[in-house]
This record gives C-alpha cells, structure tokens and sequence, in this order.
C-alpha cells in the first residue's frame, strides 16, 4: 500500500499550500501537484492508523483536501469549480463513513486524540463546501469530540475548531450541568431527539421533574439551530401571575389601562435580534412623548400600516420558551392555541394583529394525565399543538449505572467553588447511601446535599466525605423503602422478577452485557436464563 504520510521533502514541496495563508501559484503548477500527491499517496483508502500522527508529520488527506479547494478557487469555470466541490464532498463523506464503520459502537464513537481531530477536520470542511450541512445530525460527535480534543488532548487541539461552535453554544459547552449530561446514554438520547428538533420550526415539549435540565434542554435547541444568532427569550409561566398573564405574553401599549407602560410581551420579543447594531424585528421605541412598538428590517422601519414581508420574519425567527405551561390560567390557553396555530397575535391596545415567526418550546413538570386527574385542567387541543415534538427528561433515581460518575464530577466542581485547596472526594458507601434516596429535586437538590457535605468536610480539615456525612436523608431514604414494598407487596416473586428484568433490558437497549452490570449478576449465564424464561428474549434454538 501507498504512504500515507507525507516524506520530509514532499512536505517542503507543499509548504506553499500548507503555511496559515498559502502562496499563490499558477494553475498549472496546482494540477501537476494534485497528480504527482494521488499517484505518488494513497488518498482513499489509507490505513486508519495513519492518522495517529506525531508532530511535524503531515497526512496525505488533509493536503488533497486543500488542494482541492485551491483549485476550487483559483478556476474561472463554474462548471469545473463545482466539479472540484462535488470531489471535496463525496472525499469528505467517504472518510466520515470509514471512520463511522471502525470506530462506531452502539451509536457511539469510541476513539480518541488525534483521530478525534481528524474526524473534527473533516466535519469542518464539510461545513465549508456542503451549503446543506446541518450542525444537529452529528450532534454527539461534536459534543464527544470537542470535550475529548479539549480535556484529553489540549496540545493538539486547534482554536480552529471552536469555528464549529457560535460563542453562545460554546458557553452552553461548558455549562457545568451540560458536562453531567455527557456521562449518561439516557441523557445524551434527550440531546439526541433536541437536536433532531432545532432543524424545524415545530413546536417541542420538553418533560421533566423539577431540576432535571430542561431549561437546558430548551438552549440545545435554540443554539445547535439556524436560530441560534436571535433571540431566546425564556418565560417561568408559574412567575406571572394570572391579571398579568396576557399583556406578558402578547404585549401591551400605553394607554391600554391605568399606569400601564408599553411593553413588547415574550413572542414579539422572541422574533428578532437583539445583539447587533442594525435593528431587526419588532422594538419598542420611544418618540419622546410615548413608547411605542416598531418594527425594523436591517435597520428600516416598517411603516404601522403594513405587514412584515413573512420571509424576513423567518429569517430572524428567534426561540420562546415556556417553562411550566401547565400552570396558566384555563382562560388563556384558548387564546395561546390560537396564537401557536395562527402566528399571529394582537398586542393588548392595538387594533391590529402582528405576525411573528419563532420556535416554540414547552416544558411540564408533570404528566398531563396527572395535571388533569388533580382538576387543573389543561386543554387536550394545546397540548397536541405543543407536543409536536416531544423530549422527555430522566429523573436523576432512574441514572443509576451514571449516578457515581456524576456523583464524583459535580463533587469536582464543587471543590473548586468552595476553595478548599485540595479535591474533596467520596466513599462508596456515602454514594451508595445517596443512591438509595429518590431525589425529588434532581441535579439541583443532589448539587445542595453534596456541597454541604463538602464543606463540612473542609471546615474539619478532611477530604473525603463518608457515610454519616450525609445526615439529612436517612428519614425520606426509608420513606422511599416504604413505597417500594407497597409497589411489590401483592405480586409473586415470578412477577416482580419479570418486571425487574424487563426494565434492565428495556434501560440497556438489549445489550445483555449492560443487564449484567445494572444487574450486578456475576456473569451472562443466569441473565439469558431468566430473560428466557419470562420470553422477554427468544428461546434458545
């Protein structure tokens, strides 16, 4: 087989076109390179472990590609530059499809360092030559790359790459809570389906109990899509209260009732950009007597009379978000249905109705079935309108293969908060006990119980928390014992062993492996058994 790796003297032949801005030559010149590097290389199908390179060596892939694209820009024939385009795209996603076959496992790519990189290059360049790359269908690689490049191989990874994320999305990266959901298959799925969701304009509803991520989740969504450079404007709907609920939400003019100064309300403020100097989208401006609602397309006022061109209002379609849309008031969910459904509304004091383009995201804290039975009725209609889309959140007492790892990453953080000079760590049997309790606040409340563990633990002096550091959840551990045995109590042993087998399955999508960890069973023998027996796998033939 060809080398892959470029000799010392052909690495000066190309030092034209590998320097940071590469030396003009003429055209001929490019060609004879391009066909002296494929006869000389091997450029498709070169062993994968080439690309494990040391420092000062040079890959065959990353010069054909830059030739490539030389070539692309330097051709005044239309024809023959989008010739070498299509060569750029089907060499890009030939590499990304032999790197996918190798290295996939379980819809999850399991290398690491300069490969990592190598997979980061290609994606780039995609990026640049493909006008139909969406950021959302490889969303986990992004994720498990640029956290692998960063943490794992800070020498080689290039700030280049940070040209994949818009600074918003890399401040979503390094979210503390974002980093715990990299540790957990269950979590990194909800990141899956939201990105799959930020390519369209449809509604989502996000469920979850209180503090398992959903604001989170929402941010996904608005920053891994198109949208990402507008607006997100997030509403708690359990914050307004039931009189102010409508002039929040659509917006209100002065003059509409007593002392009531305009404002914009959250979809007109969702729908536009507020972080650039020309003015797009609607904005309330004042004329020095009143405030009033304008509005801009790239920086030009829309007269009051007339409508905003639908296509410009797509264009700066921002994201709203509304947190808890269980808890508003039944008198105005007909009137946010038609608004979902119309994208049109009417500020509270207008004669008119505004069309606005934004993408909507929902959260609940609860199941509607349970929202209903407790007669805080919620209409069927909004909800199918909202529930386009649907993610839904974990609790953290289901995370039981990732509650140690998580466990010990947030304890990380935590040392560092609180200063303490040395990292502050924790027993198995303080982590077990924590295991055990149901955790009704999630992430946030396991975030409260760790840092006053840690800091009690610091004021003595000491750096590992043990067991009896964790007073505070003995009696609602035992409270939780308690359910568990109502929930078994008139079942056979037969039944609770199907329903506990069927939920290590369901939780390790078939993988009989992963049972025998959740499991703790000692090998796969008694596992094939007793998912045979209940039929949950077919016999053994």
């Amino acid at each position: 087989m060809k080398p892959a790796l470029l000799s010392k003297e052909d690495i000066e032949k190309f030092s034209w076109i590998l320097s940071d801005e590469p030396i003009e030559v003429e055209k001929s010149l490019v060609k004879y390179h391009f066909k002296y590097l494929t006869s000389s290389y091997e450029i498709l199908n070169f062993d994968l472990d080439s690309l494990y390179i040391k420092k000062g060596q040079v890959h065959v892939s990353e010069v054909f590609i830059e030739l490539l694209d030389y070539l692309t820009n330097i051709t005044d024939d239309e024809k023959e530059a989008e010739k070498y385009v299509r060569k750029q795209i089907k060499y890009v996603e030939y590499q990304l499809d032999r790197l996918n076959k190798k290295f996939m496992r379980a819809n999850t790519l399991i290398y690491t360092g300069p490969i990592s990189v190598y997979y980061l290059k290609l994606i780039m360049w995609y990026r640049e030559i493909n006008d139909n790359f969406s950021l959302a269908k490889t969303y986990q690689r992004y994720i498990q790359f640029y956290y692998e490049c960063t943490y794992n191989e800070p020498d080689i990874f290039n700030d280049d790459f940070d040209e994949l994320f818009p600074e918003e999305l890399q401040n979503l990266l390094s979210d503390n809570n974002f980093q715990v959901f990299i540790y957990s298959p269950q979590l990194m799925d909800c990141i899956t389906k939201a990105m799959v969701y930020a390519d369209d304009s449809e509604p989502v509803l996000i469920y979850g109990e209180t503090g398992t991520g959903k604001e989170l989740i929402a941010k996904i969504i608005h920053y891994f899509s198109k949208r990402f450079d507008n607006n997100f404007k997030a509403i708690n709907c359990t914050a307004i209260s039931e009189t102010l609920f409508e002039s929040e939400i659509f917006g209100v003019i002065s003059g509409a009732a007593t002392d009531v100064k305009t404002r914009l309300g959250a979809f007109l403020s969702a729908c536009g950009n507020a972080n650039v100097l020309n003015k797009k989208g609607y904005r309330i401006e004042s004329d020095g007597k009143e405030r009033k609602i304008k509005f801009f397309e790239d920086g030009k006022e829309i007269p009051y009379h007339k409508r905003p061109d639908p296509k410009y209002l797509k264009k700066i379609s921002g994201t709203l978000f509304l947190d808890e849309i269980n808890s508003i008031p039944n008198s105005f969910q007909a009137k946010l249905l038609r608004v979902i459904q119309e994208n049109e509304l009417q500020v509270i004091g207008e004669d008119i109705t505004r069309p606005f383009s934004v993408k909507i995201i929902c959260a609940i804290n609860r199941k509607i079935e349970d929202i209903n039975a407790d007669h805080e009725k919620f209409r069927k209609d909004l909800y199918y309108r909202i529930n386009k889309g649907y993610i839904e959140l974990p609790p953290l007492r289901d995370l039981l293969e990732e509650f140690p790892l998580i466990v010990k990453y947030k304890l990380n953080q935590i040392s560092d908060e609180i200063n303490s000079g040395k990292k502050i760590r924790i027993d198995n049997k303080a982590i077990k006990k924590l295991q055990r309790y149901s955790w009704p606040g999630n992430f946030r409340e396991l975030e409260n119980v760790l840092y006053r563990s840690a800091k009690a633990v610091s004021i003595e002096n000491r750096t590992v928390i043990v067991y009896n550091d964790i007073e505070e959840l003995d009696q609602i551990t035992q409270e939780k014992i308690i359910n568990i045995d109502d929930k078994f109590l008139n079942k056979s042993y037969d039944e609770v062993e199907k329903e506990y087998m069927e939920y290590l399955f369901g939780k390790a999508n078939g993988n009989i492996s992963k049972v025998v960890r959740l499991g703790r069973f000692k090998n796969k023998s008694p596992v094939y058994r007793i998912l045979r027996k209940h039929s949950i796998i077919p016999p053994k033939k």
